[in-house]
């Protein structure tokens, strides 16, 4: 597993926060962030799968935490729309 801060993971963040246009995936606002959606500690061999990784913001990363679905707070069709858009063209 790649450590944090890695090359790979870098340029990686950069990749996805590009990609997700720097908007949070849970709320919308400006992302500064990348999440993995199935917890590394969950499953290391995700920590640098690009289908792993949304852009968020810092609130809603920070609410998410190792958990691998959102806090009430985060707007849960918000986090299902988006994986139905990313796997099911």
């Amino acid at each position: 597993m790649a450590r944090s801060n890695s090359y790979a993971w870098k340029k990686l963040r950069l990749v996805v926060l590009s990609r997700d246009a720097y908007a949070c995936a849970y709320c919308g606002k400006d992302a500064t962030e990348v999440d993995h959606i199935v917890p590394i500690a969950v499953d290391p061999s995700l920590a640098l799968d690009i289908e792993n990784l949304q852009a968020t913001c810092r609130t809603c990363n920070r609410q998410k935490g190792i958990r691998t679905h959102p806090t009430p707070k985060v707007r849960r069709d918000a986090v299902e729309a988006r994986f139905f858009i990313s796997h099911y063209p």
